[in-house]
């Protein structure tokens, strides 16, 4: 009994996380006419921002994730935003939230991800306007780090002020399974890594978007993971990332339901042992 409802739990959420949560956020509390008319109301409530990070093979984009501190009926609300940029200066004007006519009724902030580039190690003025009132920040970029110094006022907080980078070549990710007989398996899963060419690495402290490292360099099992048992890790890795692939998906296969495999890159791939 406990194999069969861990196995529907996991098969459920996995599914949710992939494949159904676009689909049922389209389905639940549409109107019966689709339309792609919308409307706006003001900014009437704090904006709160969080700096993350975008990795793909070429670049490192900064993103802000605005949302809201007002949570509406509808979770597709969104803010309207305009950007100037000159040289290192940012001028971000928010101007109201965006109503559209389809409601997907689920309760959530109005939201905006505001994407500044890739930008070059250096220190950026960003000036945030709403309503008229406007309030100044600084964002330092270096090679290890993205920093914002700001004293939070009424209209805009900062939830995160300083986030690491995420270095070229890491690879981190974790190992799920259902019971503690299978811990060899997931130790030799990490050895098999190692032989593979990839290598320990020290990570210094702090929040890296993905996954946050804690005083004695490991990374923080996350909460509410969905295993019994779970192993995370880390580890720089230069050599050909399909041998990895290959590696997962050959323990898959051979443990269906009972060990659960992710494996994240630096250039944003992220694998599944089960999809592969």
């Amino acid at each position: 009994m406990f194999l069969s409802t861990l196995e529907v739990k996991m098969k459920t959420h996995i599914l949710f996380l992939i494949v159904l949560l676009p689909l049922l956020l389209i389905l639940i509390g549409c109107e019966d006419t689709v339309s792609d008319n919308t409307s706006y109301t003001s900014i009437d409530s704090r904006i709160n921002i969080k700096l993350r990070e975008e990795l793909s093979a070429n670049s490192k984009k900064v993103i802000l994730n605005c949302r809201t501190e007002r949570i509406y009926g509808c979770i597709n609300y969104g803010i309207d935003y305009s950007v100037i940029k000159t040289a290192n200066n940012f001028r971000i004007k928010f101007s109201g939230i965006i109503i559209s006519d389809i409601c997907l009724t689920a309760l959530g902030p109005a939201s905006a991800q505001i994407n500044l580039g890739n930008l070059s190690t250096g220190t950026y003025n960003l000036t945030l306007e709403v309503n008229g009132k406007t309030e100044s920040a600084l964002l330092i970029v270096t090679d290890s780090l993205y920093q914002i110094n700001f004293q939070p006022g009424f209209d805009f907080k900062f939830d995160n002020t300083k986030l690491h980078r995420i270095p070229r070549y890491l690879i981190w990710g974790s190992v799920g399974y259902i019971n503690d007989s299978l811990t060899n398996l997931a130790n030799a899963y990490l050895d098999s890594l190692q032989i593979l060419g990839a290598v320990q690495i020290n990570l210094s402290a702090g929040d890296y978007g993905f996954f946050e490292i804690d005083s004695f360099g490991n990374i923080v099992t996350p909460d509410n993971h969905g295993y019994p048992f779970i192993k995370m890790y880390k580890f720089e890795y230069q050599n050909d990332l399909n041998s990895i692939k290959e590696l997962m998906k050959r323990i898959q296969q051979q443990y269906v339901n009972q060990i659960y495999i992710s494996c994240n890159t630096w250039q944003g791939d992220v694998f599944y042992g089960w999809t592969l």
